[in-house]
């Protein structure tokens, strides 16, 4: 996973410049992130401002932060419906509503490409992104793994209706179908937030006391979450393998220090 959106984007927004040395003024591509409050969309904005045409001026950006809110990116397709934008970068928050915003957009002649998330449908000109089916399925098995195959474990789930938590959960549930001895204790989202996994893992490890071996968060975010929560309950967090899905800053550093089982 972590920033191979860097060079993806690249190309994506150069692909998107239709000659531009031909043209009269900069191509004015709107970009939608599904929400800025965390690491990992951060990082994705950064690497689509760091593109050449962008820097050089022949691509122009506008982004348009979706708060984590279906009926926000809605409004925010029509925004750029009106103004008359050349293209649009579309990470969406819901699946299904965001096919509603591109099919606004396809009727109007405005290229959609999507990137990290999907929606339903086939109306996206093109997707840039990675199978977070197999993303599920990989830090499922980093945590049977280590857990040695039996034991307890509860998931942290993404914002539910996002493709990247339906991909990631069905990867999830693959992978656990086929070890028995592992049981689900609790599922349930954090919605990417680390606020949120901490409030969520302080409940689960209040509710089951010394029961938890292990911690499967959709991404890093509610990774890092889940190992404060067991920090701020005197526990060890080596002792509890916990896996996240990003590769940002602080999830590679916990992952150093051995907090974090690993990441994807």
């Amino acid at each position: 996973m972590k920033l191979r959106n860097q060079a993806v984007l690249a190309a994506l927004v150069a692909s998107m410049t239709i000659s531009v040395a031909q043209a009269a003024k900069p191509v004015r591509i709107g970009v939608m992130p599904y929400g800025l409050k965390a690491e990992f969309m951060q990082m994705w904005t950064n690497a689509v401002k760091q593109d050449p045409a962008v820097k050089n001026g022949s691509v122009q950006i506008v982004v348009f932060d979706g708060n984590y809110d279906a009926l926000t990116q809605s409004n925010q397709f029509d925004t750029m419906i009106t103004q008359k934008y050349d293209a649009i970068i579309f990470a969406p928050i819901d699946r299904n509503a965001g096919s509603a915003a591109v099919a606004k957009a396809v009727a109007a002649h405005i290229p959609v490409i999507g990137s990290n998330t999907h929606v339903s449908g086939n109306q996206l000109t093109s997707y840039v992104g990675n199978d977070d089916v197999v993303a599920g399925r990989l830090e499922a098995e980093a945590i049977v793994k280590a857990i040695g195959g039996k034991g307890n474990v509860v998931i942290i789930e993404g914002p539910i209706g996002q493709s990247a938590q339906i991909d990631r959960s069905k990867g999830i549930a693959e992978v656990l179908a086929q070890h028995k001895d592992v049981k689900v204790l609790e599922n349930k989202t954090a919605n990417w937030s680390r606020a949120e996994a901490l409030a969520l893992v302080e409940d689960w490890l209040t509710s089951h006391p010394g029961q938890i071996n292990g911690v499967i968060a959709e991404n890093d975010e509610e990774a890092l979450g889940a190992i404060q929560a067991m920090k701020s309950k005197g526990l060890d967090p080596k002792k509890i393998p916990v896996a996240g899905i990003d590769g940002i800053a602080d999830g590679i550093q916990a992952a150093k220090r051995g907090e974090m089982t690993t990441f994807f």
